[in-house]
């Protein structure tokens, strides 16, 4: 089951939502960390990883890089340092609040949502998320 939203100026993003056994379920942050990473592989350690993420990327670097980019309007990019964990992170409540988490809150709080019955991508025809 995945879900296609557009963020940042019609850039996409999406959500997956993949059940695994247990013995391959990842319970811990430290488990998620060693897997997951934000980060392009080096060309010289894994050259074929690297230009499979390069080959695939729908825009160029952000930033100072590339500040014309779609997804710098207003200056808004999520960056993280290289050395926070996953647990730090996720402490941020910015961080925290993402549309489907919103979505839900929404669902169980604001009375216009729940007679709307909306499905998820549908939502944002009728709300708008503020980031401020």
């Amino acid at each position: 089951m995945y879900n296609i939203e557009f963020q940042k100026r019609g850039l996409p993003h999406a959500h997956f939502l993949i059940i695994l056994c247990n013995e391959y379920k990842l319970l811990t942050p430290e488990s998620y960390n060693r897997i997951i990473c934000a980060e392009l592989p080096y060309s010289n350690k894994e050259a074929h990883l690297h230009s499979v993420v390069v080959h695939h990327m729908i825009h160029g670097p952000c930033g100072h890089l590339n500040p014309s980019n779609p997804c710098m309007k207003k200056q808004q990019y999520v960056s993280f340092k290289s050395t926070e964990s996953i647990n730090t992170i996720m402490r941020n409540p910015m961080i925290r609040k993402t549309m489907l988490t919103e979505f839900f809150v929404m669902n169980q709080t604001n009375e216009d949502a729940q007679q709307l019955n909306l499905l998820y991508k549908e939502f944002p025809q009728y709300f708008v998320r503020s980031t401020s």
